[in-house]
């Protein structure tokens, strides 16, 4: 969790970052985020997996776009599918926000 919010941030996550753990190639594991908008506005949120090719491939983000309304917060599902061999993974994905 995100130990100091910044001025005028529109959102937080729950996690910052998330630790797949041990996957066995062709397998999926999920993990939940929530997001929270924490600004007096509406924001738009939508998640980038585009940072390498690579990640578009093993990361799928559910929902990868929304909004929220003031105070509120969604349930965000990330689910890792290493398809092709053993491999370790450190990708970024970004969620990007937009105020209304």
């Amino acid at each position: 969790k995100q130990a100091v919010l910044l001025d005028n941030q529109l959102a937080v996550l729950s996690n910052e970052a998330i630790d797949f753990g041990v996957v066995p190639t062709f397998s999926v594991s999920k993990k939940i985020v929530f997001i929270s908008n924490t600004s007096k506005e509406h924001i738009t949120f939508r998640w980038n997996t585009n940072t390498t090719p690579l990640c578009n491939e093993v990361i799928s983000v559910s929902p990868d776009s929304g909004t929220l309304a003031p105070g509120t917060s969604t349930m965000i599902e990330v689910s890792l599918l290493p398809s092709s061999y053993p491999a370790i993974f450190d990708l970024d994905i970004i969620c990007e926000l937009t105020g209304n």
